[in-house]
């Protein structure tokens, strides 16, 4: 059924109404840029190479952030920017032993970030409570299958539900005030954010490389950042207050200030009664709360720098095999996050993370054998992470954290034979072991990283007549991903605003077949081709979660189904065979 709570079913996608004006769901987007590289030599070696580039973007992206067909939360992203990065290098190679560059990179940003978003609170109800089948009260209706919108329309069912989020936290709510309050329940509930940010940075680098012997080389860099950040933050509501916000924000107060907020929010007109000292309510959020004065702005700033470096090691074995071996020291600057105010009309919370650095270390071997027509290639490498930034969710909006050490070590491997003019033989194969080692994601895998991977396909040619045909098939697999960083814990999701209790926003391992046929003129001027990708129509998710996930209504986005297709290819000019 399109628009239920499936994993694997398709999306009724709306928006909400009057959100943005009317505006359609979509996504416009511009940008543009300019970039001037310049070149010189300079005699003995020497050359200066300078590049500056300046870009500008602007999007607005509206979506329907739960995917099922009631408007429980309809979202936006607008944003716009400009970029300016100016690069200088110097770099000698005279042929002798010694070989490298020094440079300098300034770059800077300032852009901001609107993300307006519009609740059905009755719809939303309906979620916190697990109803939005109905409850019951259309018989033998499907728990994956939403009601129809009516029904949440009705004073008295939603006067039940919300008497029922009073009852789990201890209090008995009355149902004519529950009826009540149900009656100001908003359709359309309108809040939104804005953060601003400015970025200064500049780098200093040198890098060198030494060939000791004919057949070992040895080299270096060094690179020294240097940030300065300034980020801004406001939010507000922009249509009154959130009457279901408000009602689960007194459901935790004592009393007398629990009843006396249930009171007046039961008053008709609710959502837009100004505050004041007779009506002392304050302007409630739902996804987020609002800054003092429902939209001050706050600001704060912060500069930091910081080494990285690497080391490089390569010897030739023989013509025919080359060993490596490599150590960086890399680092993410440090982070300026900031989230909404814990309570309505409260600061906006700036929090600032450490660098996170990580030393890596690889070595590996490179071969050509069998008078190069088999080439193998593999390598090792360990990553040791320290201050490892990741995302949770917070409301409906996401804020960058500090998750602590973590670690991936494993193996990378290649191999290509061809043991004859016709055949080409060509596999691939990973084993990337990636875990969090301390704090609240201990033992956590990292988002989008299969433990194992691989790969293997075959190219077969041949001359028929007047052409050349080639036939490739090939295959891809993976093993089981998760598609956040929290493994879609329970435990780690108390941010949402209605809990996600249910672990499903993860794909087990799957393959998927594609093939491709061509063929092509002796002189290569003219080539058809037809493909077919994802042949066996395999089922997958390649994305689960988003903003949804703050109402525990994560959307799946599907990987491609089976698609079939065909290209023609005509070269004009040049010099051609045959």
């Amino acid at each position: 059924m399109i628009g239920d709570r499936g994993r694997n079913s398709g999306a009724a996608l709306a928006a909400g109404p009057g959100f943005e004006g009317g505006k359609r769901l979509g996504l416009e987007r511009e940008v543009w840029g300019v970039t001037g590289i310049a070149n010189a030599e300079l005699g003995n070696g020497f050359s200066l190479n300078g590049t500056l580039a300046y870009r500008a973007f602007r999007g607005l992206e509206i979506f329907d952030a739960d995917g099922i067909s009631l408007p429980a939360l309809t979202a936006a992203e607008d944003a716009a920017g400009t970029q300016t990065m100016g690069t200088l290098r110097l770099s000698w190679d005279n042929g002798g032993p010694l070989k490298g560059f020094v440079g300098a990179t300034y770059f800077y940003e300032d852009g901001h970030q609107r993300t307006p978003s519009q609740f059905d609170e009755r719809v939303a109800l309906a979620r916190l409570t697990n109803t939005l089948n109905g409850g019951g009260a259309i018989p033998g209706r499907p728990a994956t299958d939403p009601a129809p919108i009516s029904l949440f329309s009705n004073t008295v069912f939603t006067g039940q539900l919300l008497q029922g989020v009073a009852v789990a936290r201890g209090y008995a709510l009355p149902a004519p005030l529950a009826q009540a309050i149900a009656a100001n329940l908003k359709g359309a509930h309108r809040e939104t954010s804005t953060n601003f940010s400015r970025t200064k940075a500049w780098d200093l680098f040198a890098d060198m490389t030494f060939e000791v012997s004919d057949r070992f080389e040895i080299g270096g860099g060094i690179r020294y950042s240097r940030d300065d950040k300034r980020t801004s933050y406001t939010a507000s509501v922009q249509n009154g207050r959130s009457i279901l916000g408000g009602f689960i924000g007194a459901l935790s107060q004592s009393e007398p200030t629990r009843t006396a907020l249930l009171n007046a929010l039961a008053v008709p007109g609710a959502a837009n009664i100004p505050q004041s000292a007779l009506y002392p309510v304050p302007l409630f959020g739902l996804g987020l709360q609002p800054t003092t004065g429902n939209g001050d702005l706050f600001t704060q700033s912060n500069d930091s720098g910081g080494f990285t470096w690497r080391v490089t090691a390569r010897y030739e074995l023989n013509p025919r095999a080359s060993f490596y071996a490599n150590y960086a020291r890399g680092r993410r600057p440090e982070v300026l996050g900031v989230s909404p105010p814990a309570a309505p009309g409260g600061t906006a919370r700036f929090n600032l993370l450490p660098a996170e650095t990580v030393d890596s270390f690889e070595i590996g071997l490179k071969t050509e054998l069998a008078d190069r027509t088999l080439f193998l290639d593999g390598a090792l490498f360990y990553y040791d992470y320290s201050n490892f930034q990741t995302t949770e969710q917070v409301g409906t909006t996401f804020v960058t954290v500090n998750a602590g050490k973590a670690q991936s070590y494993g193996f990378e491997g290649q191999m290509r034979w061809n043991p004859a003019d016709w055949v080409n033989l060509f596999a691939t194969y990973a084993w990337n072991h990636s875990r969090f080692k301390s704090g609240a994601r201990d033992g956590n895998r990292f988002r989008l990283s299969p433990d194992h991977s691989a790969s293997a396909g075959v190219t077969l040619r041949g001359d028929v007549g007047p052409v050349a045909v080639d036939f490739t098939p090939d295959v891809t697999w993976q093993s089981s991903v998760f598609f956040d960083d929290d493994n879609d814990l329970a435990r780690l999701q108390t941010g949402n605003l209605i809990p996600d209790t249910v672990q499903d926003e993860t794909q087990g391992g799957y393959a998927v077949v594609n093939a491709r046929l061509g063929i092509e003129t002796a002189n290569g001027r003219w080539r058809i081709e037809g493909f077919v990708t994802n042949l066996f129509d395999r089922e997958y998710i390649k994305d689960a979660g988003n903003t949804g996930d703050g109402l525990g209504l994560p959307t799946f986005i599907a990987g491609e189904p089976r698609m079939w297709g065909a290209a023609l290819t005509l070269r004009l000019g040049g010099k051609l065979a045959g």
